[in-house]
């Protein structure tokens, strides 16, 4: 569990900050939505790969990676349903 919030705080101000800074104003709210959802996985894996398991090789830890993969893609689903709701932007 202390993994899941330590990457969600190293991404968190990347996603929420950066790519509403950069992203919004120039490409819209899809490509916002999409780059950071895209990013947020991809560098928790690579955190999470050097922090956790950096013995392991690196198909010892694809089940943390599934789950990584699995919770980006609910966020990314709630960001939808919300930008869909006008609740976002």
């Amino acid at each position: 569990m202390f993994s899941a919030f330590w990457l969600t705080a190293c991404t968190y101000p990347i996603v929420n900050v950066v790519s509403r800074e950069l992203l919004l104003p120039a490409f819209g709210e899809m490509t916002c939505i999409s780059a950071a959802e895209t990013f947020a996985p991809l560098f928790e894996f690579f955190i999470f790969r050097f922090t956790f398991c950096p013995d392991k090789p690196f198909l010892q830890c694809k089940g943390e990676f599934v789950v990584i993969l699995l919770a980006n893609l609910a966020s990314f689903g709630t960001g939808l349903i919300l930008l869909a709701l006008g609740v976002l932007f």
